[in-house]
Order: C-alpha cells, then sequence, then structure tokens
C-alpha cells in the first residue's frame, strides 16, 4: 500500500511539474502552507487547471481544494473533460475573498478555527456545508444549499433559492420573495435582545451565548421547546427582575458546552446564570427560573447562583421555583448560593409539581431550607441522582428512585437494616445496637473507614458495625474498669487516648485483676527480642496519656489507675523524640493522675533528634501520684545527632520527669542516656527513680538498676546522673531512699559537665534548694558524690571510701542496725518507713546487709546462733529466733524410746519428740516383737469351742491352746423325739452329736426299747403277737356251743386262725351254734354246713384286720429308723 501511495504521489508530482509556467504564478496559486503535499490526501487523479479556477479532480470522488489568492476563485468539482463529479470540499485556510461554488459537491467544510468571509452559491450548484465559519452565505436563484453543520453569521436567499437547516448555526437569515427555507438552526447571541428574539423565533432549534449577556428590567419567556447553551458565558440580571420564565408549554433546556472557562468576577468555572430576583411579593416565585405549570426545565449544566427572592414569609426561591403541574428534570449543573427570604422560602428550589433528580448539585442555599418539597421528587431509571449538599424540607413525597441507599450491618444485636437518603444528605445514626461483651465504636464504610454521620451520602453505602470488646466497670473512682488481659488494656488504652474509635476519657480510673501479658519474649541489652512460647511477634506499646507535640488532646492521663499488685510483662515502646514529648507506661499524668500498685517489665527505646521525657511508669508525671509501682524495664533515651542544641532528655525508671509525689517505688532496671558530641548545650538527667524533679517530692524510694550517660561538648552541656534523682529544680525533696545500683559516667566531651550523685546527681544553680533527707547511698559512682554535688544535704550516709556531701560508714555499720536508727532519726514506728526487722537485710544483689524499707516486704535474714531440735538459733545481730530448728541437734538429756500399744510401735525422741522409726505394726515371732520385744497378750485369740482344733492369736499368731485328736464323748441321753444326743466332755468344748434311737422289738402292745439310751421309741408292732396261746376247737351239740380251732393273743385279745397270727378272726367267728337232736341228719349236716360257712367267714374278716394291722406295724417302724 505504501508503495502504491508513493507511486501516486510521484505521478502527481510529475503532472505538476508538466504544468504550464502561469498556472504557477507567483501568488502561489495552489498552495497554502508551507507544504502541500502534507495536506493534500491523495488516492489518485489528476490537477488541470483552468482559466481563473482550479479543477481537482480524485477517482474517488475525495477533493481537497488548496485556494489560491485572487480576487475572485470559482471552484468547479469536474472530472477532466469538464463532467460534473461529486466530492467533498476542505477549505485549510482562512478565505477573505468571496468563494463561489458552481456544480454540486458531496460537501464543504472549513478547518477548524478558519472563516470564510463569503461563499456563494451558484445557480448551478447543490452544496452541502457541514462545517466552518461563514460571515456571509448567499444562495442565488435556482442554488441550492443543505446546512448540516458549521455556523453562518448571515444567510441570504435569493428568490427561487433553496436552503434547508439541520444542526446548524444561522444567527440571520434574509430571504427574498419566493426564497425557500426549511427546517430550524442554531442562534448565537451577544445581547439580552438577541437572546429574547432567538427564544421567541420557532425557526431558532437551540440558542448559544457567544459572549456574556446582561438583562436590563426584563425577564426571558420561554413558551416553546428551546435549548440554551451559555457555552461558558454569564447570563446576568440586574437584580430588577427574574431571569426565566417558563410559560405553559414553555421547555427551557439548560446547557453548558464550556464548562471549564474562567471568569475575572467568579471563581465558578463555566457557564453561569446569576443576579435574578423577585422583584415583588407575589409577582414571580423565583429569581433564577420559574416552571409554571404545563412547563418543563431541564438543567444539563451550567451554574445557577446568586439568584434570590428577599421577602419574608413568601413561599418564594431563589433559584428554581416549581409550579403544581410543572416539571424540572436536574441532570447536570449546579444550582448554588441562592437565598430566599426565610420562614416559607427555599433558597435552591421550591417544588410544587414533579422534580427529576438526575443529576448535578444544589449547595449552600439559605432559607428555611434549601431545597422544599412540596410535590414530588422523583428519578430516572439508572440516573446519576442530584447532589443535595443543602438543607432539605419535604412535605410531599420523595421516591425511594431518587435516594441512595444505606445499608447497615450490625453482626452483632440489631438495629435499621438499610435507610435511604437523598444525595448529597447526611444520613442518620442508627440507635446503638448492644452486644453482651462488645462496645458499638461506630460505623465503618465498606468495612475500612470510619464513618462521618455529617458527610454527604453521595451514593450507595455498606455501613458495617464496628465492635470493640467492652470493659466491665464504668471507668469512675466508684467503678472502675477492670482489666485482665492484654486486650482489655489496649481498650482501655484507646478510650484514655481517644483512638480506635473509643470516645476519649482521660480521666478514667482502672483496676487491674490478673498479670497483663504485652509480650512474652525476652530482650536483650540492645532492646533485640526474642520470641516468646506464643510465637507471636513483638508488639509495640502505645502510651497511655499519649502527648504528642502537635496534638491539640488532653495532655496527659488524669484518672486512678491501681494494678492491685499485678505486673505488666513484655512492655514495649520505640519512638521518636521528635513526634512523641513523653514515654512510658503513661505517656504524660496530670495532676489528678494516681498510678499505684503496678509493676512493669519489658524494653523503653526514644530515639530523636529533639528532647523527651521517658519513664517505666510514665514519661511526665506533672503533679500527679505514683505510689507502690516497680519498674523492671531498661530504658534508653539517645538524642541523635542533629541541630537542635539545648533540648532536655529526662529519664527515670519510675518518670522521667515529676513535679508531683512519688513514693514507696522501686527500680530494678537500667537506664541510659547519650547525647552526641556535636550538639551543643544539651541537658541531660537520668536518675533511678526520677530523672527531673520540680517542686516534686521523692519519698521511701529504691534504686538497684545501673545507671549510665553521657554528654555533649559545649559551654552549656550538663549531664545529672543520681541514685534516686537526676536533677532536681525548685525547692524538691528527697527522703528515705536509698541506692545500690552503680552510676557510671560514658564520656565526657570538652568543656561538658557531667555530675553524678548516689541519690541526687545535680543540683541546679538558680533555683531554690533540694533537701535530701534520711536517705543512704552504697552503689559504686564514677565522676561525683555519693550523695549529692551540693544541696541541703541531711542525716545522709554512703559506704566508707566515698566522697561528697553525707557520712561515710563501713558496711559493719550498715548491717549491725547503726545506719538504720540513725535513718529514723528518733521518730516512732508509725512516722518512719525503715523495717526495724534485726536492723537489716541481706540484699543478693550486692551481699550487703543494709537497711530497708517495711514497704518492701523483704524477708529478714538474721545470722549466727545454733539451733536445736527444740529451739531456733538466735540471731547474733538482734538476738531474735530465727529460722528453723536443727531436728538432727537434740537438747542435752535427750534419748530414743520405745512407745507401744497392743499393735503396733513408734520409736521417738524424749527430748522433741521426733519420730526416729514411724509408726507401724509389731513383727511378731513367738508371741513377741522382734523390733521392740513386746509380749503379745493374745487378747485378741479366737477359740470356735471345738477341742479337735488349735486356738490361734488373731493378734500375734501364735497356737495358744493345741487341737487333740478326738473328742471325749458322754453318754447318750434321749431328746425324747426317737433320738439320742451326747456331748465332749472336755472343758471348753462345745460339739455334740445327735442320731435316730434303735435296736429292740416293738410288740403289738409295746413300742421298741433303744439299746443305748434305754428309752422306747417309735410304734407298736400290731403283727408281732408274743403271747399266742392256741385254742383247741369243739364240736357243737344240741346242748352246747361249738368252735373251731384258733389262737388267742394274751397281750391284745385278738383271735387269728393260724399259729403266725397272720390271719384274725372275730370272736364270734370262732363260735358254732348248738346242733338239733339225732335223727335229723340232713339238718345236722346243714348246721355243720352252716357253722363251717360262719367259721369261714369269720377266719377271713380276722385275716384282712391281721393283714392291714401288719402293714401299719411296718410302715411306723420305717418312719422310725428315718
Amino acid at each position: 500500500m505504501r508503495k502504491r501511495l508513493v507511486s501516486i504521489l510521484m505521478a502527481l508530482c510529475m503532472a505538476v511539474s508538466l504544468l504550464p509556467v502561469q498556472a504557477l504564478a507567483a501568488d502561489d496559486a495552489y498552495t497554502v502552507g508551507e507544504d502541500t503535499r502534507a495536506k493534500v490526501r491523495l488516492y489518485g487523479g489528476s490537477l488541470v487547471p483552468e482559466e481563473n479556477c482550479a479543477t481537482l479532480t480524485l477517482a474517488d470522488g475525495t477533493v481537497t481544494v488548496f485556494i489560491p489568492t485572487e480576487e475572485r476563485l470559482q471552484v468547479v468539482l469536474a472530472d477532466t473533460s469538464g463532467k460534473y463529479v461529486g466530492g467533498d470540499l476542505t477549505i485549510y485556510q482562512d478565505v477573505a475573498k468571496p468563494l463561489t461554488i458552481h456544480k454540486a459537491a458531496k460537501s464543504i467544510t472549513a478547518a477548524d478555527g478558519k472563516r470564510v468571509s463569503e461563499l456563494i452559491i451558484a445557480g448551478d450548484a447543490n452544496v452541502t456545508i457541514t462545517g466552518g465559519r461563514y460571515s456571509k452565505v448567499t444562495v442565488e436563484t435556482d442554488g441550492a444549499l443543505q446546512l448540516r453543520g458549521g455556523a453562518v453569521d448571515s444567510l441570504i436567499i435569493k428568490s427561487e433559492g433553496h436552503v434547508s437547516v439541520i444542526g446548524s448555526i444561522v444567527n440571520s437569515v434574509t430571504r427574498e420573495d419566493g426564497a425557500h427555507f426549511l427546517g430550524t438552526a442554531d442562534r448565537e447571541v451577544t445581547t439580552a435582545q438577541g437572546l429574547a428574539a432567538a427564544l421567541a423565533d420557532s425557526e431558532v432549534s437551540k440558542v448559544i451565548l457567544t459572549a456574556d449577556v446582561q438583562l436590563t428590567g426584563s425577564r426571558l419567556d420561554v413558551s416553546r421547546y428551546v435549548p440554551v447553551d451559555l457555552n461558558g458565558h454569564v447570563l446576568r440580571s440586574d437584580g430588577s427582575n427574574i431571569v426565566f420564565w417558563i410559560g405553559n408549554g414553555g421547555y427551557l433546556e439548560l446547557n453548558d458546552s464550556d464548562p471549564e472557562s474562567t471568569h475575572s468576577d467568579f471563581s465558578v468555572k463555566g457557564g453561569i446564570i446569576t443576579g435574578g430576583k423577585v422583584p415583588a411579593m407575589g409577582s414571580a416565585f423565583a429569581g433564577g427560573v420559574v416552571v409554571n405549570a404545563g412547563g418543563r426545565f431541564t438543567m444539563n449544566g451550567g451554574t445557577i447562583m446568586g439568584c434570590s427572592s428577599p421577602f419574608y414569609g413568601a413561599r418564594d426561591a431563589g433559584g428554581v421555583y416549581v409550579y403544581n403541574g410543572g416539571i424540572f428534570t436536574m441532570k447536570g449543573g449546579t444550582i448554588r448560593d441562592c437565598s430566599a427570604g426565610g420562614l416559607l422560602g427555599a433558597g435552591g428550589v421550591y417544588n410544587e409539581g414533579t422534580m427529576y433528580a438526575d443529576g448535578g448539585t444544589i449547595r449552600d442555599c439559605g432559607g428555611s431550607a434549601g431545597v422544599i418539597n412540596e410535590g414530588t421528587i422523583d428519578a430516572s431509571y439508572n440516573a446519576e441522582r442530584t447532589v443535595f449538599l443543602t438543607s432539605v424540607s419535604s412535605g410531599g413525597t420523595i421516591k425511594a428512585s431518587a435516594k441512595c441507599q444505606v445499608t447497615f450491618l450490625t453482626m452483632y444485636g440489631s438495629t435499621d437494616g438499610t435507610r435511604r437518603v437523598l444525595r448529597g444528605q447526611a444520613v442518620s445514626r442508627p440507635a446503638d445496637p448492644t452486644s453482651e461483651g462488645h462496645e458499638l465504636l461506630g460505623w465503618r464504610l465498606n468495612g475500612a473507614d470510619v464513618y462521618d454521620f455529617s458527610a454527604p451520602v453521595m451514593g450507595d453505602l455498606i455501613l458495617m458495625a464496628w465492635w470493640g470488646r467492652s470493659l466491665s466497670g464504668s471507668g469512675t473512682a466508684e467503678e472502675p474498669y477492670q482489666i485482665g488481659n492484654a486486650e482489655e488494656l489496649v481498650v482501655f488504652r484507646d478510650i484514655v487516648n481517644g483512638a480506635n474509635g473509643r470516645k476519649l476519657n482521660s480521666d478514667a480510673c482502672a483496676v487491674l485483676t490478673a498479670d497483663i501479658v504485652l509480650n512474652d519474649g525476652t530482650f536483650d541489652e540492645n532492646g533485640r527480642y526474642t520470641r516468646g512460647e506464643s510465637g507471636m511477634w513483638l508488639s509495640e506499646w502505645t502510651p497511655m496519656g499519649q502527648y504528642e507535640r502537635t496534638s491539640t488532646a488532653p495532655e496527659g492521663y488524669g484518672g486512678t489507675f491501681d494494678g492491685q499488685g499485678h505486673t505488666i510483662k513484655g512492655l514495649y515502646v520505640s519512638t521518636n523524640a521528635e513526634n512523641t514529648h513523653a514515654s512510658g507506661l503513661f505517656a504524660q499524668l496530670t495532676g489528678s493522675a494516681v498510678v499505684q500498685n503496678v509493676t512493669v517489665t519489658g524494653y523503653i527505646s526514644v530515639r530523636g533528634e529533639g528532647g523527651g521525657a521517658v519513664g517505666g511508669i510514665a514519661g511526665a508525671a506533672n503533679g500527679a501520684a505514683i505510689r507502690n509501682c516497680r519498674n523492671l524495664c531498661d530504658i534508653r533515651l539517645n538524642k541523635v545527632d542533629g541541630s537542635l542544641g539545648g533540648v532536655q532528655i529526662n529519664a527515670g525508671g519510675i518518670a522521667g520527669s515529676s513535679s508531683g509525689t512519688i513514693e514507696n517505688c522501686r527500680n530494678d532496671g537500667t537506664l541510659r542516656t547519650i547525647a552526641p558530641n556535636d550538639d551543643i548545650g544539651t541537658m541531660g538527667r537520668v536518675g533511678g527513680i526520677v530523672g527531673m524533679s520540680d517542686k516534686g517530692t521523692i519519698r521511701g524510694c529504691v534504686n538497684t538498676g545501673t545507671i549510665s550517660g553521657g554528654i555533649s561538648r559545649g559551654p552549656e552541656g550538663r549531664h545529672g546522673m543520681g541514685g534516686i534523682l537526676g536533677v532536681s529544680f525548685d525547692a524538691s525533696l528527697i527522703q528515705d531512699c536509698y541506692n545500690t545500683g552503680s552510676i557510671q559516667e560514658e564520656g565526657r566531651y570538652g568543656s561538658s559537665v557531667n555530675v553524678a550523685g548516689g541519690i541526687v546527681g545535680d543540683m541546679r544553680d538558680g533555683f531554690t534548694t533540694a533537701t535530701i533527707r534520711n536517705c543512704y547511698n552504697v552503689g559504686e559512682i564514677t565522676g561525683g558524690g555519693s550523695i549529692s554535688n551540693e544541696g541541703i544535704v541531711e542525716n545522709c550516709w554512703y559506704l566508707t571510701g566515698g566522697s561528697g556531701s553525707g557520712t561515710a560508714k563501713a558496711a559493719a555499720a550498715f548491717a549491725d542496725g547503726t545506719v538504720l536508727q540513725a535513718l529514723i532519726a528518733g521518730r516512732g514506728d508509725d512516722a518512719h518507713p525503715w523495717d526495724t526487722d534485726c536492723g537489716s537485710k541481706r540484699l543478693a544483689e550486692n551481699g550487703m546487709r543494709i537497711p530497708v524499707l517495711t514497704w518492701q516486704g523483704l524477708e529478714t535474714v538474721h545470722s549466727g546462733g545454733t539451733a536445736t531440735c527444740l529451739e531456733s538459733a538466735a540471731c547474733d545481730y538482734c538476738g531474735r529466733s530465727y529460722g528453723d530448728i536443727d531436728p538432727d541437734n537434740h537438747a542435752s538429756g535427750g534419748e530414743e524410746q520405745w512407745i507401744t500399744t497392743a499393735d503396733s510401735h513408734l520409736k521417738k525422741w524424749s527430748c522433741c519428740g521426733a519420730v526416729t522409726v514411724a509408726e507401724s505394726g509389731h513383727d511378731w515371732a513367738g508371741g513377741a516383737c522382734r523390733d521392740c520385744g513386746y509380749a503379745c497378750l493374745h487378747s485378741g485369740a479366737a477359740d470356735d469351742g471345738d477341742c479337735t482344733t488349735a486356738v490361734v492369736c488373731a493378734v500375734c499368731g501364735d497356737t495358744v491352746t493345741a487341737a487333740k485328736s478326738g473328742h471325749t464323748w458322754g453318754a447318750w441321753t434321749s431328746d425324747g423325739n426317737d433320738r439320742h444326743t451326747r456331748r465332749c466332755t472336755v472343758n471348753g468344748c462345745r460339739q455334740s452329736e445327735t442320731a435316730r434311737c434303735s435296736g429292740g422289738t416293738a410288740t403289738c402292745v409295746e413300742r421298741a426299747v433303744c439299746v443305748a439310751c434305754g428309752a422306747a421309741y417309735g410304734a407298736v408292732d400290731s403283727k408281732n403277737h408274743t403271747a399266742l396261746v392256741k385254742v383247741n376247737g369243739r364240736p357243737a351239740t344240741p346242748t352246747q356251743v361249738g368252735y373251731v380251732t384258733c389262737w388267742t393273743c394274751e397281750d391284745c385279745g385278738r383271735y387269728f386262725r393260724d399259729a403266725a397270727g397272720t390271719q384274725e378272726i372275730r370272736k364270734e367267728d370262732a363260735s358254732i351254734g348248738k346242733v338239733e337232736a339225732a335223727g335229723a341228719s340232713g339238718s345236722v349236716q346243714s348246721a355243720r354246713t352252716a357253722d363251717e360257712g360262719a367259721v369261714g367267714l369269720w377266719i377271713a374278716a380276722a385275716s384282712g384286720a391281721a393283714m392291714a394291722l401288719a402293714g401299719a406295724a411296718i410302715r411306723r417302724r420305717r418312719r422310725d429308723t428315718e
């Protein structure tokens, strides 16, 4: 493609080179600008010169013509034969001379900013103008012009000339009779009259301001649809009337195509409508725009400002008034700084009709409200919505579509789910939800930034409740907050500092209910941290009562903080002295503050060019009271190289600086302050308890920590280091304190001064002298005095070998109570703080015996004396018994003794009762204990009453009575129940045996007799007849009765047929009746037969009876045997 274009250009150049010389006249016909080639778009064709014209015909119909400078130029768009062809004409330069267009063109346009002074459309031309600026356009008879763009200042249409306009600017039209004009044109205006005329002209499609327009005494009426483009200009009323009055059927669309234009008398950019004013009460209803019933006003751009209705009590508007039935659509632009007379007026918009809030902004308007709605405020679907940065009062309807949605997510508790508010208005904060154990800190926007409920809502929002842990208690002195862990301590700090959403309460009170662990790791001497068992990384502490140099918050903590004997472990502070004035557990304490009964451990480091105050408990204690506190933090305060000289660096184990009371406190941490040697006049103050005191009191305090530091060179450089106090200003009192820590000067530069003291380092010249009373020092000091370099020193003591104020004493005097008594100075026990138990304590860190303070609660370390099993040793110093008894050192006369009972024994000393053999049971052998020899009483032997088993002692297990081989039985005696019993005759034996009676024979009338006991037993034997007697029979005669032969028992009297007595008969059956006399043989026989029958019957009966008796006897005998 490139090769093709190059070929075409080369061909064109060759063609041009062949043109006659007269065609390339000296007036540069055909060329405009520096390079014609850069401005001609060629796709093929040739350039053909003709007289007074230039014709460029291109194959694709696109024509770019460069205008020569002849007085009058005719352009004919034709091919080489003169035949008309269509094409586009682009004018790239201003044309000052008339330009006539013949034939027809696809379009004519002038490049941006180029103006054609006069364009003539010839009668044979049909031209479309699509762009450019034309001062004058004349359409000749039968000529045709279509205006589809561009701007024409003056349009002249000759008779039978034809013009149609769509989307072009035509500022004036002159028409001859028979001229034809179709369509509407935009019109540019520069005057109020031109603006009013354009608004009224139905052939004007849009009015464009091309200059600022001043209205004087009149208003602008709109009765048709007409857009007005402010075009970055100002439409200003002189204040004698309103600006726009939109009647029934009128529709004003306000635009601004140049919103970035600036003005010399307004800071607001873009087009402006201003100065409109309601001329009389009731005459109109808005200084800016009045929309009557049936009228419409759409605002797409521009600013309505400074319009007003000054009448108090009128229902007017400063900016826009919309009647019932009117429609105001705001899509863009701004209504601002408009006003109404108050009471009933709306500064910005008073709406009784319908307002579509689809964009733009209403702001800073005054009246009874910025916007008053008595109609309906709505918004089109998916509109941006108007921003209402002014007050809104509504007695009408505001639809949800016009509002932004604010969603509240609580997570805990309950509250309103969503609220809707006009864009630009502030959403009201809902009632705070509640949740046990939590406190609402505020609401966060989209879960991040804390939301300001006074801020305008500019879109849909999601606000999430920000919950924090709540503390038990109310924070008052009567109901202090209860703090039991690190999280709760952080919450309390945020309350004191007013941080992280907590409401500021710098006077809140709290108590610790447990030890607090902020970090469970350890620090080395340089502050390097080793993580502890939790594995958690180091967490830095922000001091409570934080005071920053640029802060406007209260300068410090003013409540009561009671540690109740607990420890805050792992305190870590690392800060820059340029930003923070004071650091510690607390940054700064005010005069009402009380901090007591707490211990801190950890590491504190402050670095920076500026000065600062740092302490384990507080950086600065301004009039506060600190009691019963202990610091175990190592503290470093370093002033780095810099231009700042004369600054103060204060460090103390308890407080960096103090003007209050510090008592019964102890420091065991190391303190070090360093200033570089290129600073001039830096003041360093470091003390075991306080760095700098100004009228403060330090009472009953102890330092064991090492203190070190150095100072810069210079005539004013001075560094005070003291075991208790670094530097004292006006009238400070240090009383009943002692120091055992070493004080080390690390360097002295130039003429600077390092001043060290065992109790106070430096008493500043020019101030009321401080007093040191009833104190002592046994710590090692380099570069200073044993007590202080100056000041009032009363009743103070130091170890022999030191120097300076006070009295030297040997170690023995500290140990034996000499120094103690001197320190007490005759005061009663309730008037001094010294521990009088034994006069001294042994301190592990230096091995000395020295006086200590009662509140320390140190264990008394007595020495000397000998303890026995009955008494503790008596102290060589005070004679008091101390320690434990010696159980192995028995008093004189003591001996070991056995103590026995029937079943146990123990052995103990007679002197002290110490048991040497624990109580235990006897070890029996042969009825005696093998250990103690105790003989058993056999009181526990058990006899079972059987002489054939042995009797054994239940206590010792010895046999008391041996077992016999058998029993010695006595005689059998009847038990009266067919049984008999015999018993063992051995003394104590209770054994016996019982058996059935046996032996003997029972008869028909007597029982058997037992052969063992001789007693009758069992039953008679009815079949055993031992006295049977035979009775011989005789025959019957007529004179006597006969009987048969039988046997009778003499014992029981029964009769039997046989000699064995087994066939019993009745007695009558044995008789035979008398027989008849002789001669009647048959009768005799009958009688005998009868007798024989009777005898038979009698024998049978007797036999049955006998058998029955025999069976009964047998059964009875069996029972007896059993």
